[in-house]
């Protein structure tokens, strides 16, 4: 296969072919972005972490020169969040929210999320069957614990279910009107918790903004927005995936039931395998650095493959199987890597492990409505990889 002129995203023909060669052969290629723009592509487990913990690349989406992944990013130098703020300030506005996400802090949600999961499971079993498992379970159940988190009450849930799926597809004209209309909603949500505070992170951060200025009413909305968005969509993504592959194989699921701690190495290897955020993690070098032996100047655009890490045949055997039982079995980089790993694993892995346990445990009957291969997978049309639908009956 020639290594020449790949385009990145691979979304077309047969990407893991042409990842897996890329791994192999050149774990740092130049590649060719959307809109014609060269990018340095980092493959590998090693150098995806080296890249992730370099201080050099930068997450400053306000850089001209940070990369666009799709058109949806035609704007590539719009901040928005925790991942596309220069890292002086992702320090500081990762400070505040940090301690609403340790391990220590999600444990005091565990019951909240298994009354969740089992309110929603009785909404679907009463709904009988069949009936569709990711609107019926997958997106309610996260969307209804980063509200609970947030301080979003439940009359004001409908309207980020309807309109955050909008905001993560590749196409600009798609994605604009469901920003502006979820900002337009976040934005509601903070004039209203400066005249009347809520609990929540929602008013801790509104208090936070008024009080000290140590985030600005901008990083703000931002902030919430990506929280809202990626708080649910993510992990409803891994949830329905993750179903779809334990129905696939049967005996997974009984093996569940029999002992529901399985759920736990299960879930690190479909978080490995499925790594929701697919494109991968943009960066713009800020200095001359030299990676994998490949020497990428100051302004050069970056892009780290999570997915492609996560199957690197150099640290996982039998990298595109379903292994459990594997050694190692923690060392994907699902979540990212470094200073910048996601503020909200030890939540999704809370909610997709008590999700799957209790699902095994209510419906052992579980079955798929549809044969496996009609099932169709959001990844061509977004850039956080799910399902639109999974047809199930029990």
């Amino acid at each position: 296969m020639e290594l020449q002129n790949v385009t990145y995203p691979v979304l077309d023909g047969e990407p893991e072919q042409v990842i897996r060669q890329l791994r192999r052969h050149s774990p740092v290629i130049a590649v060719v972005l959307w809109n014609g723009r060269r990018a340095w592509l980092v493959t590998r487990l090693a150098e995806a972490r080296q890249a992730l913990t370099e201080p050099g690349l930068s997450s400053d989406a306000s850089d001209p020169n940070f990369p666009s992944l799709n058109p949806a990013q035609a704007v590539a130098n719009r901040p928005g969040g925790l991942a596309r703020v220069a890292e002086d300030r992702h320090a500081v506005l990762r400070g505040l929210l940090a301690g609403s996400f340790t391990a220590r802090a999600v444990q005091r949600w565990r019951r909240t999320a298994q009354q969740i999961v089992a309110d929603q499971l009785a909404v679907m079993l009463r709904n009988g069957p069949p009936t569709d498992f990711v609107t019926g379970f997958a997106l309610p159940v996260p969307l209804r614990m980063i509200c609970a988190i947030l301080g979003v009450s439940a009359k004001d849930t409908d309207i980020i279910e309807r309109v955050a799926p909008g905001t993560v597809t590749r196409a600009d004209r798609s994605t604009a009107p469901a920003l502006t209309e979820l900002r337009v909603f976040v934005e509601d949500m903070v004039r209203q918790n400066q005249t009347q505070p809520r609990a929540g992170l929602i008013g801790q951060l509104v208090s936070e903004h008024s009080r000290t200025g140590a985030i600005t009413r901008d990083e703000l909305v931002d902030t919430l927005l990506v929280l809202m968005v990626a708080g649910h969509l993510t992990t409803a993504g891994t949830i329905g995936l993750s179903v779809l592959s334990l129905l696939e194989e049967p005996s997974r699921y009984r093996a569940i039931q029999a002992d529901p701690g399985l759920v736990v190495p299960l879930v690190e290897e479909f978080l490995r395998l499925q790594t929701v955020v697919s494109d991968g993690v943009p960066r713009v070098a800020k200095q001359d650095l030299e990676l994998a032996g490949v020497t990428i100047r100051a302004g050069d655009a970056v892009v780290i493959s999570l997915a492609s890490a996560n199957r690197d045949e150099r640290v996982f055997a039998g990298p595109d199987e379903l292994q459990p039982d594997r050694a190692g079995v923690f060392q994907h980089i699902a979540f990212g890597w470094g200073a910048h790993r996601c503020l909200g694993q030890h939540l999704a892995r809370m909610e997709v492990r008590v999700a799957l346990a209790t699902l095994a445990g209510t419906v052992p009957t579980l079955r798929l409505a549809v044969p496996a291969g009609q099932v169709r997978s959001t990844h061509a049309d977004r850039h956080m990889k799910g399902l639109y639908e999974l047809p199930v009956a029990w």
